[in-house]
């Protein structure tokens, strides 16, 4: 009798199987029936449970589907500006800067026709925003707005003697970019000197202001390594007109990246990169440090 029951049991439901038309006329009467019942019925309360539980996690689910569609609405709205892409080992060299346009004429801003399906922060004032500039896509337009019109401001720089650290890439890269191209000195310290140099060499007006441009290679939690940076600098300048602190470990890198760019630390300079001054007194720190 044991194995007859078995027998007659119904079997448990595949997971994302459709129900059969009889299993599904049957559950839609029980609860057509247990609409008309008392909630604390005790002998429908645990239908009306699962109907609530249902209801919840159907609820919850398309909550969930709702916010995936929209962040990945609002990463395309990003991804459409132009400083979307960090800067990375494979990216295009920083074109020149256009030489027809007026030192004092600021660029015109354009609309990108991109809404974020919910406000962020912008990256200086904090205030909430939904535009996406076509340019800047974490400032608010405000922001993005003057931004853009100092992004080509220029500044006599000529005789000016200007130190900057961490100057291989993003920030760093860009503030020696300017200053170089208004006429000053710059010493970069980076810990990688001649991944720098070459990046420097690709820009495509280097050749105009490359003679001014020094590398020196140094691990800043090195002491030695700094203590030979100070005696550089003292060797090269008498004094110093700019200083920007700008070195800082804030980009998180995957191990292959630094395994590739120290193992290009190891090849030759060629090209309008071996033009570079570079001092390479981090090159034992790079090969001792992760």
């Amino acid at each position: 009798m044991t194995a007859v029951a078995r027998a007659e049991e119904p079997r448990p439901p595949v997971e994302d199987e459709a129900p059969r038309p009889d299993e599904l006329a049957a559950c839609l009467r029980l609860l057509e029936r247990a609409r008309a019942t008392d909630p604390d019925d005790p002998r429908w309360r645990a239908v009306h449970e699962a109907a609530s539980q249902l209801h919840r996690s159907g609820k919850k689910a398309r909550k969930a589907a709702r916010r995936t569609q929209r962040r990945a609405e609002d990463l395309d709205a990003l991804a459409a500006a132009t400083r979307f892409q960090d800067q990375n080992p494979g990216a295009d060299p920083e074109p020149a800067p256009p030489k027809a346009a007026p030192a004092t004429t600021a660029p015109e801003k354009t609309a990108s026709g991109r809404v974020l399906g919910r406000a962020r922060a912008c990256y200086v004032c904090k205030a909430p925003y939904r535009d996406v500039h076509p340019d800047y896509h974490l400032m608010c337009p405000e922001c993005a707005a003057e931004n853009l019109a100092r992004r080509h401001a220029r500044c006599d720089l000529r005789g000016r003697r200007a130190l900057v650290t961490g100057g291989r890439i993003k920030i760093g890269f860009q503030v020696a970019l300017k200053m170089l191209r208004d006429g000053a000195e710059v010493l970069v310290t980076t810990r990688f000197p001649r991944d720098a140099a070459r990046r420097f060499a690709a820009v495509p007006d280097s050749a105009e202001w490359l003679p001014r441009l020094h590398v020196h290679g140094v691990d800043l939690l090195d002491l030695p390594g700094v203590a030979g940076l100070l005696d550089a600098v003292h060797a090269r300048f008498d004094h110093l007109d700019v200083l920007v602190n700008n070195a800082a470990q804030t980009v998180r890198r995957p191990p292959a990246y630094h395994r590739e760019v120290r193992a290009a630390e190891a090849l030759p300079l060629t090209g309008a990169a071996a033009r570079v001054d570079v001092a390479e007194g981090a090159r034992a720190a790079l090969e001792a440090g992760p």
